[in-house]
């Protein structure tokens, strides 16, 4: 018999897949304790955080690890992808048509009881750990930022340009090299495109 999935489902579909597209750091999705709701220090999405456009959602963000004084506005674009169920757009508004949320309350909660609370940091890693435990996988090898990691490593295998990692996941350095990850079939394709070119025929 088919059932809905559950709210809390819901929500985390929509926080997985903003973590993985947004390239943002745990501070900047959820609140660590319930002690920073309010706080104007905090640096978690809120709903004001979310603006819908033709091509997707743009997240407007004014403090993060490296924005510390409301100095500028990280505008992060998540794609639509019609027909996916990997869409982050579409979990989205799923996610914020099951709920009512004042502008700053943060952006992901689970409705217990008729009561909004806010998904934690320590709970959002436990429902990961839960959610592979479940298909059979190693929960102790992921976290989550293995989103981030794995977002990154994603986009730089595709292709697409360091400077639009760098920007997306709002790195001042190069520190975000350390997260990417190349696959060993990505190797042999860079090496044998380094080394076609040193062929006789070249």
């Amino acid at each position: 018999m088919f059932t809905l999935p559950s709210k809390r489902f819901v929500c985390m579909r929509a926080l997985f897949l903003v973590a993985f597209f947004s390239f943002l750091r745990i501070s900047s999705l959820v609140p660590y304790k319930l002690s920073e709701i309010g706080d104007p220090r905090a640096c978690y999405l809120t709903p004001s955080s979310v603006t819908s456009t033709a091509q997707g959602v743009l997240l407007r963000i004014t403090h993060t690890k490296t924005i510390q004084f409301r100095e500028r506005v990280l505008e992060i674009p998540l794609p639509r992808i019609p027909g996916s169920p990997l869409c982050p757009v579409t979990a989205l508004e799923e996610y914020l048509g099951s709920v009512q949320l004042p502008p700053r309350s943060p952006l992901f909660v689970c409705n217990e009881r008729g009561v909004n609370r806010p998904i934690l940091a320590h709970q959002y890693n436990a429902f990961i750990k839960a959610s592979l435990s479940a298909v059979g996988l190693n929960s102790a090898n992921y976290s989550s930022h293995s989103f981030l990691k794995g977002g990154e490593t994603f986009a730089f295998s595709h292709e697409a340009p360091t400077a639009f990692i760098k920007a997306q996941g709002d790195w001042k350095s190069d520190a975000y090299l350390v997260y990417l990850t190349l696959s060993t079939e990505n190797k042999f394709k860079i090496l044998h495109s380094l080394t076609n070119r040193l062929s006789p025929s070249t």
